[in-house]
Parts: C-alpha cells; sequence; structure tokens
C-alpha cells in the first residue's frame, strides 16, 4: 500500500469476506472521519463494569462504523501475523487449556499479572511496530501515513496511570490502546513479541517453562528460583520494566506442589482439570431442573447464579443457555469422551428435550364440546397426562402442521387473510380453530411437545402478557417470548367493533413495552412471527439467510462456506431446534480446521415429497472404524445431541469415506419408514464428510 485508496481498497476487501452480501463499502469520507480524533469526539462509548474479584475495568466501545473498520484490521493483523509461540491469549485454536497444559505436573507454579495491561501501551508504541517485519509500513518506502492511519484508528485518548520520575503513580492523558476494540487483544500479541522473547530466553536459562495468556504471566519448574531479590526475580523485574509494562505484586503468587495449582482458572496438578466445585454446581442445577421442573428451578437459579458471578450483566440469563456453556467448556476442558462430561450432557439433553417453559392454557371451548353439567371439556389435553415416548414419524408432523396452510382447514385463517363471510364473528372463527386444533394436538403432543406448547398459546392462551402467581416471568409463546396472540382480551375487543380484520389490530401500549426490543406494533407482525417459528420459508429466503448468520456467528473466517440452491425452499418445522442442529453441526465441522471448505446444498424431490438437505466438509473423512459404537450407535457428545434436536423433525443420516476401512458407508439414524438398514456400504466414495437431513413437504 503506497496510499489512503489502497488502505481503502484493502479494508473494503476484507469487509466483503466478512459481510459477503450485506457487505456496504467503506467511503474515504468515512474513513477521514474517524482518523480524526480531535473533531470526532463519540468514537468511543466508556463505561465501566464491576470485576467479579472487586474492583472495576474500564471499557471503551467503538461506535457501529469504528468497530466495523477495526472488524477488517483485525482479520489484516491474523492473517500476516503469527504471534510468538508461548503467546496463548487471543491466538486462534489456542484456548486457556492449551495454556494451562504446559505447566501440568510441576512442583512449582509461579504466576504474575501486569497491571493496566491494554492501556499500558501507547499509540506511538503501535505507530512504531508498524515500521518492521511484517507490516514494513516504514518512511524508506513512503508508507509512514498508513502506519499513522492505523495507529490512530485502533487507539484512544484517555486518562491512565503512569509512573513518573520519582516512581510515583500519576494520572495522565495519553492515546493508548482501549480494552473493548476489537483490534486491541491482536495487537497486544504483537507489542508483547520482544516481551515473549526475552523471557522465553529467560526461562530457558534457568531451566523454566513460560507462556503468557493475555497479561496473564506463568512460568513453572520442578526446581525454586522464585525467592526475593533472586537472580530470576530481578531479572523478570528488569525485563518488564524495559518493555513498558508494570507487575501487578497484589496478583502475584507461588504455587506448590500438594496444594492446588492453578493456571488461568483451571488446575494442574496432574491434569488439566477443572474445579470441584464447577462440576458439583452443574450436578446441583440439574439435579432441581429434574426434581423441580423447569420453571421453579429457574427461579431460584438467577439469583444465585448473579451472587456467584459477583457482578450483574444486562439482562437475566436463561438458566438453559447457561448450563450449556458451561456443559461446553467442560468439553472443551475435559474432552468430548469424558466420562463426566457424557453422564452430565445426557442430563442435559434429556431436559432440554422436554423443556415447556409455560404450560398450555386451553381457551373456553364453544358450549357443544363442554359437558352441560360438569362444564368438563369432552376431550381434554394437558401435560401431565401425556407421556413423550421416543418415537419418530417426521413426515406425521409436517401432515399436521399443513393444517395451518390447507384451503378447507379454519387454522389457515390464523395466518393468512380473510375471506369476506367466511366466518360470521371472531367468536365463530374462535370455535372453529378450537376444533380443529384439539384433533391436531391430540398428535401433536406427543411428536413435539414444545412445539405444541408454542402454537397451543398462540391460538388459545388469554394470559398472555400476564404473570403467574409467585413468579418473576411473564407468560409468552415462543423463541422470542412474545406476549400477544389470537386470544388476547385486546384482539376481541378489537374485533367485536364492526368490519374489522384480526391483522390490522394494533397491539396495546403495555404488551408492546414488554416486546419493544422486537419493534412490534400490529397483530400482523405478531402472526408474521409465528409462521417463521414453524416453517421454513420461500418468500424472505430464510434458509440461506440462517446459514449466512450461522457462518457469521459460529465458523471463524478460515472457514470458506458455499451454499447452492437454498433460495425458494419451504418445509414445515420447529424452526428454533432446527436452527439449533444446524448451529451444531457447523460447530462439529468447526473442530476440523484443516478442512476449511463446507457446502450447503439442498436437493429436492418434489415427487417423493421431501427435501435433502447436505454438509459436506470437503476432502474430509471419518477416523473411526464403522463399528465404533461412537459413530455407528452414539449414546452422548455432539452427534447424539443433533439426533434429539431432529426428532420427529428430518430423518438424519452421515455419509463418509472411513479411512480404516477403507470404504464409503451411510449410517441411517434415525429415519421415518421401515426396512431401510440402519449401515450401507455405498459403491462410490463421497466428496467429505457429508450430514444429511431429509426434511418432508
Amino acid at each position: 500500500m503506497q496510499a489512503k485508496e489502497d488502505f481503502l481498497r484493502l479494508l473494503n476487501f476484507v469487509k466483503g469476506i466478512l459481510y459477503a452480501d450485506k457487505c456496504i463499502p467503506f467511503e474515504e469520507r468515512q474513513l477521514n472521519y474517524h482518523i480524526q480524533p480531535r473533531l470526532n469526539a463519540r468514537r468511543y462509548r466508556q463505561f465501566n463494569v464491576l470485576k467479579k474479584s472487586g474492583g472495576e475495568r474500564t471499557i471503551c466501545a467503538p461506535c457501529s462504523g469504528l468497530k466495523e473498520i477495526q472488524c477488517c484490521l483485525n482479520v489484516v493483523f491474523q492473517a500476516i501475523y503469527t504471534p510468538h509461540k508461548n503467546a496463548y491469549g487471543f491466538v486462534p485454536e489456542k484456548s486457556i487449556v492449551d495454556n494451562a497444559r504446559k505447566h501440568v505436573g510441576n512442583i512449582y507454579i509461579y504466576n504474575i499479572d501486569l497491571k493496566d495491561f491494554f492501556p499500558s501501551i501507547d499509540q506511538a508504541r503501535i505507530w512504531g511496530r508498524l515500521h518492521y517485519h511484517p507490516f514494513n509500513l516504514d518512511k524508506k518506502h513512503d508508507r509512514e501515513k498508513i502506519a499513522n492511519m492505523i495507529a490512530v484508528l485502533c487507539c484512544h485518548e484517555m486518562e491512565v496511570e503512569r509512573l513518573n520520575e520519582s516512581g510515583v503513580w500519576e494520572t495522565v492523558t495519553k492515546r493508548v490502546l482501549p480494552q473493548g476494540a476489537p483490534t486491541s487483544p491482536v495487537l497486544t500479541n504483537i507489542i508483547c513479541e520482544r516481551l515473549d522473547y526475552l523471557l522465553s530466553a529467560v526461562a530457558k536459562r534457568f531451566g523454566l517453562n513460560y507462556s503468557r495468556y493475555a497479561d496473564d504471566i506463568t512460568f513453572s519448574s520442578m526446581h525454586n528460583v522464585y525467592q526475593k531479590n533472586s537472580e530470576f526475580i530481578n531479572e523478570l523485574q528488569r525485563i518488564i520494566k524495559e518493555q513498558g509494562f508494570s507487575i501487578k505484586h497484589s496478583k502475584t503468587r507461588l504455587q506448590k506442589a500438594g496444594y492446588r495449582q492453578e493456571v488461568t482458572g483451571l488446575t494442574v496438578s496432574d491434569r488439566v482439570n477443572v474445579h470441584q466445585r464447577y462440576v458439583k454446581q452443574l450436578r446441583k442445577w440439574l439435579y432441581y431442573w429434574e426434581t423441580y421442573g423447569h420453571e421453579r428451578a429457574a427461579e431460584y437459579f438467577l439469583p444465585k447464579y448473579n451472587e456467584d458471578k459477583g457482578h450483574a450483566k444486562k439482562g437475566n440469563p436463561s438458566m438453559e443457555n447457561v448450563l450449556s456453556g458451561k456443559l461446553e467448556f467442560l468439553k472443551m476442558v475435559k474432552g468430548a469422551e469424558n466420562p463426566t462430561y457424557l453422564k452430565l450432557k445426557e442430563r442435559f439433553d434429556k431436559l432440554t428435550n422436554v423443556i415447556v417453559d409455560i404450560p398450555t392454557i386451553i381457551a373456553e371451548p364453544p358450549l357443544e364440546y363442554q359437558n352441560k353439567e360438569s362444564k368438563e371439556i369432552i376431550f381434554p389435553i394437558t401435560f401431565s397426562e401425556v407421556n413423550y415416548p421416543v418415537m419418530h414419524n417426521a413426515p406425521r408432523l409436517v401432515e399436521l402442521l399443513k393444517g395451518f396452510s390447507e384451503n378447507d382447514k379454519a387454522l389457515k385463517y390464523t395466518t393468512h387473510s380473510w375471506e369476506y363471510g367466511k366466518f360470521v364473528s371472531y367468536e365463530d372463527f374462535m370455535d372453529k380453530i378450537f376444533v380443529e386444533w384439539q384433533i391436531i394436538s391430540k398428535e401433536l403432543i406427543n411428536l413435539n411437545k414444545q412445539l405444541n406448547a408454542k402454537i397451543s398459546n398462540f391460538l388459545f392462551n388469554k394470559e398472555l402478557g400476564s404473570k403467574k402467581v409467585d413468579s418473576k416471568f411473564f407468560i409468552s409463546w415462543g423463541e422470542k417470548r412474545l406476549k400477544f396472540g389470537w386470544s388476547s382480551p385486546a384482539l376481541k375487543e378489537y374485533m367485536s367493533l364492526p368490519d374489522k380484520y384480526p391483522f390490522a389490530c394494533s397491539i396495546p401500549y403495555e404488551i408492546r413495552e414488554l416486546d419493544k426490543q422486537h419493534s412490534l406494533l400490529y397483530f400482523k407482525d405478531y402472526v408474521s412471527v409465528f409462521k417463521n417459528e414453524i416453517e421454513i420459508r420461500e418468500d424472505n429466503n430464510t434458509l440461506e439467510k440462517l446459514f449466512n448468520d450461522l457462518w457469521q456467528n459460529t465458523l471463524s473466517y478460515d472457514f470458506n462456506l458455499e451454499q447452492e440452491n437454498v433460495r425458494g425452499i419451504s418445509f414445515f418445522t420447529d424452526v428454533a431446534y432446527f436452527r439449533s442442529a444446524m448451529e451444531l453441526t457447523l460447530k462439529m465441522c468447526a473442530s476440523r480446521p484443516q478442512y476449511p471448505k463446507i457446502l450447503v446444498i439442498v436437493e429436492p424431490y418434489f415427487e417423493s415429497k421431501y427435501i435433502l438437505l447436505k454438509i459436506i466438509q470437503k476432502e474430509s473423512e471419518c477416523q473411526r472404524d464403522i463399528d465404533d459404537p461412537k459413530i455407528c450407535k452414539p449414546s452422548g457428545g455432539d452427534l447424539a445431541t443433533i439426533i434429539n434436536k431432529v426428532n420427529n423433525l428430518a430423518d438424519f443420516s452421515i455419509v463418509s469415506n472411513f479411512y480404516k476401512n477403507k470404504k464409503t458407508f451411510r449410517i441411517n439414524y434415525i429415519t421415518s419408514f421401515e426396512n431401510v438398514p440402519h449401515i450401507e456400504e455405498l459403491n462410490h466414495s463421497c466428496e467429505g464428510f457429508t450430514y444429511e437431513f431429509k426434511f418432508f413437504i
């Protein structure tokens, strides 16, 4: 690069990779705006968050325009710079587990933290480092102006602490690396390259192991060189000071064998592991959920979780999301095949497969469907009376959901325009859909309990938007927890007026406030959300957008995700479970980064009334034997979770070349028809490990 135009062209090239067809190129005026901080006082929003250990951490969040530029710069930095081998923080394919593993089994572990790590790095230091390899933005090549722009874009003026000439800490105003910018983590590794080199050399000289995870520095050894004023300690302190950093002495600790030894929050006495308390907590919350039900367990969970975290975050976390995250962390530390992880994951999967947050409240049926004396509903349906059998019949679930699209069904008009004179009144319409839904619900509740609850609440729950007795939670429906539906009193009142169209009903102010994050103003907006929760729709290319979103949020930028024939595709399903299954499938692909090419392709078979959705990780193959139960009959792990997610939604198989068998097989995990072999040997190879989902239409 020689000029600003070249720099802008590079940013737009990377932005096209990150945002694909959503990309709006940067303009030169935007770049000019953000490289002049004196004229742009709103580049950053500064705020403090409480640390778990006490005190506050200052976060500087860039504005959206600057953040997009920094995200593109971050990709460039990671593409051309290789961090030191002993740097583990903010490095792709490295984690706290890798950092901790380096120190397992040593008698002495010595930890130090660097004080004010990010703001210790001044803008001038960034500018100077960009002059050298591999950036070479130097005066010799007439490229200093680009180094200036990058340094300004990545730094922010703020108050920081510095040691003065008298050795006293004082507050000064400096342009420094802000904590909260996308570029700051990778730049800390770039700046610390010299520090890592010198400390690695010192470690080698004294026979120690060395690693750095951001500002957390660890040495370990079988012998003790960590005495106060020892040669090693004096050398360590000298190097850190020369490199422009300071040790936070309150965080310095020497851990000896015989006591619990920790590195980046993990125990390393004989192997890398989580604390016993971590597993005990997981067991405790799963036990509460199993014993007392989701709602009561969640009410008890929230205050205890916030108390344990030591600080409050925005919003209230979902118990199932927190537990899912904790299980993923346990899997990362202990391994996917660890018995403790597999048992806890199995318990969690059983709970999430039958979770129903809000029990269905059936509207009062028409008089002809009541017992005249007892007022008892002739065919009541309650969750407590219905078992949830393990079964698979995906075509039948689709046939039941087609009630929302068939011309002879009143249910169709809960999501489609009313025909003039079709129904005598709102009450007449509700009577008709009640009769139709009772018949459908009897089967659907056994096929998909949560989907049944979602639809029942949307259609018949009069109490949406209110709270249960002694509950903090509002009664709602669907993935977005919406609080208005067909039986809401406001809609009934609106329809009592002459010549009213239900979808034009304005949502009451109090409900709009409860659902304000979704910006829904009319009942038609709620109906649109409902339609998109029970059907992948072709009119807004739902499938393509879903995979674009998963690519950005699940896969790293090292992966190339191609899509073929995904537009114009429509089928009924539980969209929340479908998205979860696709996300987990892509995460399994992400665990094999050596195969970065992924293809999502749809093959329609309209005559046979199904579509085949394939996710292919090109050039990859299965390393296990075909008879290995972990692949042919998985009882735990991600593969088993995918099977549970798509149960009654789709048939699911994998196809792969099996390295050990030198053959290609298809394993059919769940199918909707008899006489389908569990394992099929194929007479042709495949282009990569393939996940096949058969959705019926």
